[in-house]
């Protein structure tokens, strides 16, 4: 009976029935362009994944073809996602706004899974379709892309939260705090590290002379020099500043802000090994670990 309902409801998610897992008959479009209130909204929606989190289902798309607005939609094209309530029998989807999964430079083709336990967690490509992807310094070395650390899915007041997998502190290692006026903040070495700060005092971030990190008490906005053209390029955040965390690679960086409320996903191309470096004027503070390396053997 459970291996029937759950074929059913899978069937019905897609707007598809079947009485036998044979012959499938077509009941509609379930979202997309000028559906469930949207206007034009995107010429073709990529990667779609749709699963139940607490008492509502989240559609997870890629909308290709959304204009780029002064501080939204800035990259060739989007990831992000609807809350609504899925009519399973119909096959209806109303629901509300579409919310962007990542605020950062790369990140596209969302795709989630259930753990064990339970949990969603959700795995990101962080690197952009028919964008400068064939400028990365490492096709010199055969190689291009990465994929986002493992993130666990969580709903509050409607909004996605998502937080790296708990499973990834077993990565760190050595451990150091630090806390003052941000003008006298240690440099640390990036390379492999994850980093918390706590502040809501405006702060500069300097990540390898590659990345620079910006909060003004208004507004968060990461800036990198565009590989192909070479002029400045920024992705933005707005609202009230209280926690980062920073997932470090030797080629990425994931900001999460306030434990999971949004992201900021980006590829950088630092000299290694790669410092952080503060400015500013007012109190911060700082927590440390290395990471240890992450091979499956």
């Amino acid at each position: 009976m459970t291996q029937e309902i759950t074929e059913r409801v899978v069937a019905n998610a897609t707007k598809l029935h079947s009485a036998d897992l044979l012959t499938w008959q077509s009941l509609g479009a379930t979202a997309g362009s000028g559906l469930n209130g949207l206007n034009s909204f995107g010429y073709m929606w990529e990667c779609p994944d749709m699963f139940r989190l607490g008492n509502s289902e989240i559609l997870l798309c890629c909308p290709q073809g959304l204009p780029t607005q002064p501080h939204h939609y800035r990259n060739t094209f989007q990831s992000g996602y609807f809350v609504g309530q899925l009519d399973y029998v119909q096959g209806h989807f109303p629901h509300g706004d579409f919310h962007e999964l990542d605020l950062g430079f790369e990140f596209y083709a969302p795709q989630t899974t259930l753990s064990e336990d339970g949990r969603r967690l959700l795995i990101g490509w962080m690197g952009i379709p028919d964008g400068d992807e064939f400028y990365q310094p490492t096709l010199a070395h055969g190689w291009i892309h990465t994929m986002t650390c493992v993130r666990e899915l969580t709903l509050h007041a409607g909004k996605l939260h998502q937080h790296p997998t708990r499973e990834l502190q077993q990565l760190r290692t050595a451990e150091q705090a630090w806390q003052g006026h941000v003008q006298d903040a240690p440099v640390w070495d990036m390379t492999r590290a994850e980093i918390e700060i706590e502040t809501n005092s405006p702060f500069n971030a300097d990540f390898g002379g590659a990345l620079s990190l910006h909060w003004d008490g208004e507004w968060l906005t990461l800036t990198r020099r565009n590989r192909r053209s070479g002029e400045p390029e920024q992705r933005f955040w707005h609202g009230q500043l209280c926690h980062l965390t920073l997932l470090c690679d030797s080629s990425s960086v994931e900001i999460f802000i306030n434990r999971g409320e949004a992201v900021m996903s980006s590829r950088y191309f630092p000299a290694l090994p790669a410092q952080l470096i503060f400015s500013g004027h007012q109190h911060i503070s700082l927590r440390r670990w290395l990471l240890a390396d992450c091979v499956i053997e």
